[in-house]
């Protein structure tokens, strides 16, 4: 039986981190940013929070564009962290606000993410 969470099967997230930890240097050194995120939000979906939030944190201040911030915003949130979700979500959205045309396009989907998540509290 496939366990689900978030409508999607935990076995993909699962293998998914099997997959990761065989990388180069994993996970404390991930080559490449996208790999780093995909361990943090497999974390979270199999329920490792403490160990999510650890990578999330670990990874965050280096991390390019606002995906990552976004996503770690929404976990907060999922986790009872609203007020610290809310500060990250109003730093993307001020983020965005001041920031070249081609970084708003860019990260669409992270500032309206934020933008929502503020109007709807």
């Amino acid at each position: 039986m496939i366990l689900k969470r978030n409508g999607l099967p935990t076995l993909i997230y699962r293998k998914t981190k099997e997959i990761l930890l065989t990388m180069k240097g994993a996970p404390q050194k991930f080559e490449n940013q996208g790999a780093r995120l995909l361990y943090a939000v497999s974390l979270q979906k199999l329920g490792e929070k403490n160990e999510a939030l650890k990578e999330y944190e670990t990874f965050l201040p280096a991390y390019v564009g606002e995906e990552a911030r976004c996503r770690y915003a929404l976990f907060l949130k999922e986790l009872g962290r609203g007020e610290d979700a809310k500060k990250i979500f109003e730093l993307i959205v001020k983020k965005c606000k001041i920031s070249p045309p081609f970084y708003r396009k860019e990260n669409k989907t992270w500032f309206e993410t934020a933008q929502n998540e503020l109007k709807n509290g």
